[in-house]
């Protein structure tokens, strides 16, 4: 029994990771298409509310084991470095795609998804002095901060300043819930409840006229992207309920045992970095300049699942390992 505990447990983080970076690839696909369809427009707000905060708390809850000997060392290895390898990669792609620019690797400025290895960084050095206090008071701290930093300017993009801050929360509540609250989560939460939360949310989501992509990407100031700044509290508040209603739909829904795709879940980190070289590709091509219908949302939901699938395979990671150092996890293990 306790074998069988343990390999449902495997079975149910791997197959929550390859969902959420099926959602990640699905949301970028389909992002240069929102404004042709207010049904996908919704969706694609409705994905972004939890499908990121949801890999931050998952990477948080594998993060028990933080104060081993070795850790910094391993995180130097497994986050910085690749961050490095990759913003160079990038900026020699976008050359490749766009003669007219320079090759600009610039560190300051993660390139568009990379922002999370920074982030993903300083949420693990943050874990040594959040930590120190009870987990109520580091929580409550860890909001506060976050929802003040919006008043900030200088909190923005820039070193992904601004989504570090915005995530940490759910990182932190990630590293403080047990193995007990995710066995309640899957065992005692009836799956009705986590479909009426996502039909609440989608309500929520629909409903809400003045959202836009800011809201919930985290990565900019109030008054960037909200005519009254006075009441960016408020909606950081507000995207935050949203946020962890929209994690615990999810974590209820998710499936215990194995599946076709379960190991596919084992390589998301693959997924996360390669997937936005064909995202850019595409972006690049005449394919983005289409207006939306039946049929292209038919391929753009086949290319997120053929670009998931490949690239979560373990011929992939075999490949793309050295990139990323032998002993590379996306903190999903203690």
């Amino acid at each position: 029994m306790k074998k069988e505990g343990k390999e449902i447990r495997e079975s149910y983080f791997d197959n929550a990771k390859f969902l959420l970076i099926l959602l990640v690839v699905f949301g970028h696909f389909i992002q240069p298409f929102i404004g042709d369809s207010v049904l996908l427009e919704d969706g694609y707000y409705f994905i972004f509310t939890f499908h990121m905060p949801a890999f931050v708390l998952i990477s948080g809850y594998f993060t028990k084991g933080f104060q081993r000997p070795g850790y910094l060392q391993k995180l130097v290895r497994s986050i910085v470095f690749p961050y490095i390898i990759f913003e160079l990669i990038y900026a020699v792609f976008y050359y490749l795609i766009d003669s007219s620019r320079s090759v600009d690797f610039d560190l300051s400025n993660p390139e568009w998804s990379l922002w999370f290895l920074v982030s993903l960084f300083c949420w693990h050095l943050g874990l040594y002095a959040f930590t120190k206090l009870p987990a109520g008071w580091s929580i409550a701290l860890a909001f506060g901060i976050s929802i003040a930093a919006g008043y900030i300017d200088w909190v923005n993009h820039l070193m992904s300043l601004s989504r570090t801050v915005v995530f940490f929360p759910f990182f932190l509540v990630g590293h403080f819930l047990t193995k007990e609250h995710m066995k309640f989560i899957q065992d005692r939460c009836y799956k009705w409840l986590g479909i009426s939360l996502f039909f609440i949310l989608a309500t929520l989501v629909q409903q809400n006229a003045s959202m836009n992509k800011y809201w919930v990407f985290g990565s900019q100031p109030y008054d960037h992207f909200l005519d009254d700044p006075n009441f960016g509290w408020l909606v950081r508040i507000y995207i935050y309920s949203l946020s962890f209603m929209g994690i615990l739909a999810f974590l209820i829904l998710v499936p215990k045992r194995a599946f076709f795709f379960t190991k596919w879940g084992q390589n998301t980190i693959f997924t996360y970095l390669l997937h936005g070289f064909i995202v850019k590709g595409l972006r690049a091509s005449s394919l983005t300049d289409a207006s939306l219908t039946a049929p292209l949302f038919l391929v753009l939901v086949l290319l997120s699942l053929i670009t998931t699938v490949i690239l979560s395979t373990d011929i992939v990671s075999q490949l793309c390992r050295p990139l990323v150092g032998k002993k590379w996890r996306f903190s999903f293990k203690n």
